[in-house]
């Protein structure tokens, strides 16, 4: 075999074993979806959603109207921050949830470092982030506990391990879209409250 056909047949095989590798890549973006919607409770409770292969599960019930008074209502922040966790796990962001501080707010971050970048959603100034998580994840049977990155870092929380203990849900049956009006730089208002059953 000459040196141009041997070269012709070895950028052929490798051509074929890339497109098929990249063909039995499920693609992120696809495999899993967030989406903002009343539960299915008599109180049409606005939830985020995680849409996975296995069905459609609950991440959390937007509940406290504790920023009411500045036109964040439970809706407003179901539908800015499941837009967050869409845009994260987009960019391959959103593997852990991190409880931190930005701007001497408590806050959940996506991935392992909170900044202003990286957040999902602030906290009441009175609660303690790492309390806060502790008990969304504790609320799943069986849910593993925090993993620590090292000795004085924050622990952190594998979201799909979390999904993976959360029962598939019905949803309501109004879907809410997200809002038209730009997202806040920093979004303050995204206030929760929570009581250890996934409610906010």
């Amino acid at each position: 075999m000459s040196m141009r056909k041997f070269i012709g047949v070895l950028f052929t095989s490798t051509a074929v074993i890339t497109s098929a590798i990249m063909i039995n890549q499920p693609s992120r973006a696809q495999s899993m979806t967030f989406r903002c919607q009343p539960d299915n409770s008599a109180n049409s409770i606005p939830t985020t959603y995680a849409v996975t292969p296995d069905g459609t599960k609950p991440v959390i019930k937007w509940k406290s109207d504790y920023f009411e008074q500045s036109a964040y209502t439970p809706m407003r922040r179901c539908n800015e921050v499941t837009e967050r966790f869409n845009n994260f796990y987009s960019q391959g962001m959103l593997q852990d949830l991190t409880p931190g501080w930005v701007n001497k707010q408590p806050v959940v971050c996506a991935t392992l470092s909170c900044t202003e970048d990286t957040l999902l959603f602030t906290l009441r100034p009175d609660q303690d982030p790492d309390q806060v998580l502790q008990e969304l994840f504790a609320n799943r049977q069986g849910a593993s506990t925090p993993t620590f990155q090292c000795s004085t870092c924050s622990p952190s929380y594998n979201l799909q391990d979390y999904l993976d203990k959360t029962p598939v849900e019905t949803p309501g049956s109004s879907t809410n879209s997200v809002p038209s009006e730009p997202l806040p730089s920093k979004p303050t208002g995204n206030t929760t409250t929570g009581n250890g059953n996934g409610t906010w």
